[in-house]
C-alpha cells in the first residue's frame, strides 16, 4: 500500500522540512541511465526537492517519483539486483567476506548468534531474514564457510535461452571453484556452531524492489535462495497464521525499498525476540530507494519499539564502509 504524497514514506508523518536541495543524479541514480533523458523524468527532476521528515528524520523526495518511471526501472531497465548476483558471479569475490560490507555484517550478526547460543537451551536457533536473500547474514555465512553455490545441482529451466544461460554459468562455476582452491582464502567461521540454525527467508513484494522479476540464467533470486541458502520461504501473512517465533530476525539493506517502512518493522517485531536492522544511508537519494535512513531515524525507531516492548533494550550501530555510511539498530528482548 502506497502512502499519501504528502506523508513520510517511512513513518507516515505529514510534516516535513524542505532542505532546499535539488536532486543531483550523480549522487546515485545508477538505475536511471536509460530513462534519464525522458521528458517525464526531466519534468520530475526539475520539480523535486529533498525534504526531511519532522518526526523520524528520514529524507525523501517531494514530489515522489512517478510510478511509471519506477516500473521502467525495475522491469525494463534493471531487471535484477546487481549486488546480489555479482556476489555469486565474480570470481574475484570467491569468498564473499572479502567484500567489506559482507565481512562486517557477518561479524556483527555472528556475535548476536553467539550470544543467543549461550542463552538458548533449546536444540536449535530459528533465524529469519527479510527483504533481499543476497544482502544479509545467510549469504555471507554461506561463503564464510568456504561454500559456493553449485550450479550443477540447479534445476534446468524449460526455455532454450535459459538452458544456455545455465550451461554457461555451470562452466563459470567450475572456474570459480578452481580459483577458490588456488587462492585458498577461506575465512574462519566466527560462529561457534553449537546449535543447528533453521533459516527462513521472508518475502514481501514491493514495486521498488527486484523480488518479482529478479532473474538471471533462467533462475530467480528467490529460487536460488530456497534451493541453496534458506530452509524455508515465507510471507508476513503466513508468519501471522502460523504464529511464527524467531530467535533473531534480520532486515539488511532492504527496508528503504518499501513504503510504510516502520509499519513493516513493527509487524516483523511481532515474530521475534531479537531484531537487527542494518541499512545504507542514502541521504542524497537514489532512484531505487524510497527514503534515506540516518542515525536519527534509527534512534527514533528504537524509541518507538521501546514504547511497545517496555522490557526491550536497543543499540544504535553506525559505520563507514567503502566511503558509504551505514546505520543499524539491534533491539533485544522484544517479547519477554
Amino acid at each position: 500500500m502506497e502512502m499519501n504524497s504528502l506523508s513520510c514514506p517511512y513513518c507516515g508523518e505529514h510534516e516535513f522540512v524542505n532542505l532546499n536541495q535539488k536532486i543531483n543524479i550523480k549522487n546515485g541514480f545508477n538505475y536511471l541511465r536509460n530513462i534519464a533523458n525522458s521528458k517525464e523524468f526531466k519534468t520530475w527532476l526539475e520539480k523535486t526537492e529533498l525534504v526531511k521528515c519532522k518526526k523520524c528524520s528520514s529524507t525523501y523526495t517531494f514530489p515522489k517519483i512517478d510510478r511509471s518511471l519506477i516500473e521502467r526501472i525495475y522491469i525494463k531497465d534493471k531487471s535484477s539486483h546487481d549486488m546480489g548476483w555479482n556476489a555469486i558471479e565474480r570470481s574475484e569475490i570467491s569468498n564473499i567476506n572479502e567484500h567489506k560490507f559482507f565481512k562486517y555484517i557477518n561479524k556483527l550478526i555472528s556475535n548476536e548468534i553467539n550470544k543467543l547460543e549461550t542463552n538458548n537451551l533449546n536444540g536449535c536457533l530459528n533465524i529469519a531474514e527479510f527483504g533481499c536473500p543476497f544482502s544479509g547474514f545467510v549469504m555471507s555465512d554461506y561463503w564464510s564457510r568456504g561454500q559456493y553455490i553449485n550450479f550443477n545441482n540447479m534445476d534446468n529451466p524449460g526455455s532454450i535461452s535459459g538452458k544456455l544461460y545455465v550451461k554457461f554459468l555451470k562452466i563459470f562455476s567450475f572456474f570459480l571453484k578452481l580459483n577458490f582452491k588456488i587462492r585458498n582464502k577461506k575465512v574462519k567461521n566466527k560462529i561457534h556452531n553449537k546449535k543447528k540454525i533453521i533459516k527462513t527467508f521472508i518475502v514481501e513484494y514491493s514495486n521498488l524492489f527486484w523480488l518479482g522479476n529478479c532473474v538471471r540464467y533462467g533462475k530467480s533470486c528467490i529460487n536460488l535462495a530456497s534451493q541453496f541458502l534458506f530452509d524455508k520461504v515465507s510471507t508476513i501473512r503466513n508468519l501471522r497464521e502460523t504464529k511464527a517465533d524467531f530467535d533473531l530476525l534480520i532486515v539488511s539493506n532492504s527496508i528503504d525499498h518499501y513504503f510504510n517502512g516502520f509499519k513493516i518493522i513493527k509487524e516483523l517485531s511481532e515474530f521475534t525476540n531479537n531484531l537487527l536492522i542494518f541499512n545504507h544511508a542514502d541521504n542524497n537519494f537514489s532512484a531505487q530507494h524510497i527514503y534515506g535512513i540516518n542515525y536519527s531515524t534509527m534512534e527514533w525507531t528504537g524509541k518507538q519499539l521501546k514504547k511497545i516492548y517496555r522490557n526491550s533494550n536497543y543499540k544504535i550501530i553506525s559505520c563507514t564502509l567503502n566511503n558509504n555510511n551505514y546505520y543499524g539498530l539491534i533491539v533485544r528482548d522484544l517479547n519477554k
